[in-house]
């Protein structure tokens, strides 16, 4: 129904809208979601970044509504959840192999993230907003192994 009312009420640039549905089971650590636009939430594990959504949708009041596809992924002790938005990707594009190489614990890889975010700007003004949201799975959680 939302893909069809967006048009209806804001015309021309910007009127569609970028969307991030998920939800985490915490018995469990399933994270469970569905996009639309250019979100594309990440885990880091252990060192690595891993990209969890290989394909775009389109977003919410786009010119070609597409249905949305729910995905999932087990979570792990220690895994750290990264959602930002579309204004972070130019940003994380640039320097995305370098958080794997840097970035030993939780802590450090939110401090390298804003350090990045820092640089970027100094260069070039950014053309959306920045949104960033890490999530981290405490190392000693206890949960059903599914």
């Amino acid at each position: 129904h939302i893909q069809k009312e967006i048009p209806t009420h804001y015309e021309g640039p910007g009127s569609s809208v970028s969307l991030l549905y998920g939800i985490i089971d915490r018995s469990t650590l399933e994270f469970r979601f569905t996009s639309a636009g250019h979100l594309a939430p990440h885990v880091w594990r252990q060192g690595k970044i891993l990209p969890l959504v290989e394909s775009k949708s389109s977003p919410l009041g786009g010119a070609s509504p597409s249905g949305f596809i729910e995905r999932s992924i087990s979570l792990q002790p220690g895994d750290v959840l990264l959602l930002f938005t579309d204004g972070f990707q130019p940003v994380f594009d640039k320097w995305a192999t370098g958080f794997t190489k840097h970035a030993s614990d939780p802590m450090a890889l939110r401090n390298l993230w804003m350090g990045k975010i820092d640089e970027f700007t100094e260069k070039k003004k950014l053309s959306d907003d920045i949104t960033v949201i890490q999530i981290t799975i405490d190392p000693n959680a206890l949960f059903l192994a599914s």
